[in-house]
């Protein structure tokens, strides 16, 4: 090997196989630039320069809305479709109408702030939160793309109100005028199965005839359905590692899936929609869920309001929070205790009644 001092002093020069290696000190860390040449290796410190000064004008131009178009071709291969459809949707209606045209070098908080006010006028605080979360992974990424040199959407994110407070869990009666309203349906034990274990829709709407066990009155979670990078639909992953799990069910729930399950393969989808493929959660409810809610007398509610009433009875009926979150397949027991923990009606007349007793 060949070494050598540089002919300005500045570094060292050195023979390294076929190349040459130039190691220098810049802006106070040692660096290596290599060449086919010495000459070649000397000059790297200067194609260097070129290339930042080259780099900081291309940042200089990127707007916002630039970034984004790339941002979200780029995720493609790392989430879900359905995850970049709604974080598209954030960031076309709150982002690109405020600062859109802006340039990403020039952002500062008090706009990611603006922004955060602005959805907050017409957005429940969890939406807002949402957003500012879909914004700080944006611009994160953009630090790592060398276009930005801090995260003007790193501040605190909203807080939420409690779901528990705004969303009241159906009553007793409603439950039951509900489940009677979909006796005899093709959707009875899906519907029996959300209003006892709180399944999600997606992950009902996935199930095989294999993923249920009458006898053992068990139902296997392997899925959910979601849309498809190609614009379709597809059985993707669950929410989290904790929603692959099994469920129990209740025998009524049993009865009815023991009709579903009539004449149905192994491999058939037991909820499908009219031509034999999988069913979009939206077809879902406004096909089949809202005009059930009609016949049933019931205001408008959600799929999540019928899982949010199941665990909140769940909680309120004293099932330990553990076994709770594995059914509703939450990761973590104190989110369950967090979102679920209401203050029935139910609930406040056995206080009452304890109090009197404790106290007469």
């Amino acid at each position: 090997m060949v070494k050598a001092k540089a002919r300005n002093g500045s570094g060292t020069l050195r023979q390294r196989g076929e190349r040459w290696e130039y190691r220098v000190s810049v802006d106070g860390k040692q660096r290596s630039f290599y060449g086919a040449s010495k000459a070649e290796a000397l000059a790297g410190p200067t194609r260097a320069v070129e290339a930042a000064r080259r780099d900081a004008v291309a940042a200089a131009d990127v707007t916002v809305a630039a970034y984004v178009d790339r941002w979200t071709v780029n995720r493609r291969s790392a989430v879900r479709a359905s995850t970049i459809r709604h974080n598209a949707s954030s960031l076309s209606k709150w982002v690109l109408p405020a600062i859109g045209s802006r340039k990403l070098r020039t952002l500062t908080v008090d706009d990611v702030r603006a922004v955060q006010a602005t959805a907050a006028k017409h957005c429940q605080p969890g939406t807002v939160r949402t957003l500012n979360l879909v914004m700080r992974a944006l611009f994160r990424d953009a630090i790592e793309d060398g276009l930005l040199s801090t995260n003007p959407a790193a501040i605190r994110a909203p807080r939420v109100t409690p779901r528990d407070l705004s969303t009241p869990p159906l009553s007793v009666d409603e439950v039951k005028r509900l489940r009677e309203a979909a006796r005899g349906d093709r959707f009875e034990a899906l519907l029996c199965l959300v209003l006892t274990v709180g399944m999600r829709p997606g992950e009902l709407l996935a199930l095989h005839a294999r993923d249920v066990d009458v006898e053992r009155r068990t139902v296997i979670v392997r899925g959910t359905v979601t849309d498809a990078p190609d614009g379709g639909l597809t059985i993707g992953e669950t929410k989290s590692r904790a929603g692959m799990r099994v469920v129990p069910m209740t025998a009524a729930c049993a009865a009815t899936f023991t009709r579903a399950l009539d004449g149905l393969s192994p491999d058939a989808l037991i909820f499908p929609a009219d031509n034999g493929g999988l069913l979009s959660p939206t077809n879902f409810l406004y096909r089949y869920f809202y005009p059930l809610l009609v016949r049933a007398g019931l205001p408008r509610v959600t799929m999540r309001d019928l899982r949010h009433t199941a665990l909140t009875y769940m909680v309120a009926d004293k099932v330990d929070p553990v076994t709770v979150a594995k059914i509703a397949g939450h990761a973590n027991p104190s989110m369950t205790l967090n979102v679920y923990s209401h203050a029935t009606p139910q609930g406040s007349e056995h206080a009452l009644k304890s109090m009197e007793r404790r106290f007469s």
